[in-house]
């Protein structure tokens, strides 16, 4: 399960971040569809498809096993927590008026923003890794 990966990354700065966003959103993060059509569109969705991404994740580390594991993990956690601000609920949701206008993508970004800021770990290089990681992945491959 994903709380199985939360405890696979080891470098504290990641790993705290992880632990209080999913806890602030851990209602929505495992009840809500990954999207309104087609892409896991279904109750439990989006924690189904980052559990999918994460074992994704794991093979990638057995292909390159030079990658920053930490980094990986928390970026796959975390690349969806947005979904939970833009959409309105589990069931029949619809966009919200941040989701409308911002999308996932940047409201995920402003969430991690957030909570590093309020960790005091805004400026670590972890953080800044993170944030690349998330805007250049989610804004390349649309996940």
């Amino acid at each position: 399960n994903i709380k199985s990966f939360i405890h696979k990354i080891e470098n504290k700065v990641l790993k705290n971040l992880v632990v209080g966003l999913i806890s602030k959103v851990s209602d929505d993060y495992f009840i809500y569809p990954a999207a309104m059509s087609m892409h896991h569109n279904f109750l439990h969705g989006l924690a189904y498809h980052t559990y999918t991404m994460l074992n994704l994740a794991e093979k990638l580390l057995e292909l390159y096993p030079g990658m920053n594991s930490n980094l990986l993990y928390t970026g796959v956690i975390l690349h969806d927590i947005g979904k939970t601000k833009e959409l309105s609920g589990s069931k029949a949701p619809v966009y919200t008026q941040d989701g409308n206008l911002l999308g996932h993508i940047v409201i995920g970004l402003q969430m991690v923003a957030v909570a590093a800021s309020e960790e005091g770990v805004e400026d670590t290089e972890e953080v800044k890794m993170l944030e690349d990681l998330l805007e250049k992945v989610c804004r390349n491959i649309n996940l």
